[in-house]
Order: C-alpha cells, then structure tokens, then sequence
C-alpha cells in the first residue's frame, strides 16, 4: 500500500514555479480576450423615472377606497395609450430614434416594436401603502434616453389629468 505524505505550502509555490507558463499563458490569453470582448460591447445606457401616485385624502365614508386591482388596471391602461403607435413614431421622429433600420426601409411598424421593447413600465406599492410606478428606457445615447424617458413620464401625467385618474 502505498503511503502518501502531506506536502508544505513552500513545495506548493516551488511547484507552481516549476510550472508557472501553465498557469500565466493561459491567464493572460483570457485576460486579453476579455479585454477585447468587453471594448467591443456597444454602450447601453438607461434612465428611469418614479412616479409617485398619491390617493386621495378624502374620507372613506365619502369615497371607496383605491384597491391595488383597480391601480393596476388604470396603470395598464395609461401604459398602453403612453406607448400607442403614433405616441412612439412621434417620438421616433422628433428624436431620430433608430436611424439605421429607417435607412433600411424597415416597416415602421418593426421600429415601434423595436423601441416598445426598451421601454418598461413597472408598477410597484410599499408597505405603508404608497403606490408608485417607475419608468424606464434604454438606448446608445444618454441625452437622448434622458429626453425619452422624461417625455414618457411627462405624457403619464398628461393622460393621468386627462380623466384616467390614477389615485
């Protein structure tokens, strides 16, 4: 039966000595690859905005309250007039969003959908019973992302005074 000994951490690092092209080459190779990979990546940035939606004040003897059911529904429904085909297009045009695929001739009904994939509305409520939404937009110019994301905000307050009252 063979007997085996346990070896020191100093025979460790001479072993690692011995071999240490084994370990660097490869090491460096990876480090470069990475490097190169991460310097071809395409900047993506994102902006989001909350939006708080405050309930009224009022009494509940005078008025029923919001239940999180019929938030969410009106939420719902603003989102879907907000990111309309002419609310999108209109936004499309006035900030040059998605030039390559317009000069391709792409159908602009792709391009709508291509920026209603970037575009995400997130309800959410805390504990103590604040409902609030966030909004957010992704995209390679982060002026540009600024402007989105603020005009999608603005035209939720918009929609939400125009009778589709959140709270």
């Amino acid at each position: 039966m063979a007997s085996f000994r346990i070896r020191t951490p100093a025979e460790y690092l001479q072993l690692l000595w011995r071999r240490r092209y084994f370990v660097l080459v490869p090491a460096v190779i990876v480090a470069c690859a990475l490097g190169y990979a991460i310097s071809k990546l395409p900047n993506v940035y994102e902006s989001k905005t909350s939006i708080i939606v405050d309930p009224p004040k009022v009494s509940s003897n005078y008025v029923q309250p919001v239940n999180q059911i019929d938030l969410n529904s009106r939420l719902n429904s603003i989102q879907k007039q907000v990111t309309s085909r002419t609310e999108l297009q209109r936004l499309i045009n006035r900030y040059n969003l998605y030039p390559e695929m317009i000069a391709r001739g792409t159908p602009i009904e792709l391009v709508i959908d291509e920026m209603n994939r970037f575009i995400y509305v997130q309800p959410y409520s805390a504990p103590s019973g604040i409902y609030a939404f966030q909004i957010s937009y992704r995209g390679p110019d982060p002026r540009t992302v600024r402007d989105v994301t603020a005009e999608l905000a603005a035209r939720v307050a918009q929609q939400a005074l125009r009778g589709d009252r959140i709270g």
